[in-house]
């Protein structure tokens, strides 16, 4: 089974220029993120990114791929992916 950084860099190539430091990455049911950071716009600042990567289409989810001033934001949004991909699979089985 593939780490979720390796599904990760499957998909996404290279660094994020706005979030180039890497926190770390993840795995939430079948969505795989990647955490990092980098210099807000205002001097002494920082922006946290989480980017979004679907395991299972191996496509980049940018609907849920976002970023945050703070780390805990964006901590808070990687513990909501696993409800939210739930709740659309959900959603395709009674509407389809």
């Amino acid at each position: 089974m593939n780490s979720p950084k390796e599904i990760f860099e499957r998909v996404v190539k290279g660094m994020n220029f706005m979030t180039p430091s890497l926190i770390r990455h993840g795995r939430q049911g079948d969505l795989v993120y990647e955490l990092s950071t980098g210099p807000g716009i205002i001097q002494g600042t920082k922006i946290y990114g989480v980017t979004v990567v679907d395991a299972r289409t191996r496509e980049e989810d940018h609907d849920l791929s976002d970023c945050f001033r703070t780390q805990e934001a964006a901590e808070k949004h990687i513990s909501t992916l696993r409800d939210t991909i739930d709740h659309e699979l959900n959603v395709y089985r009674f509407s389809g």
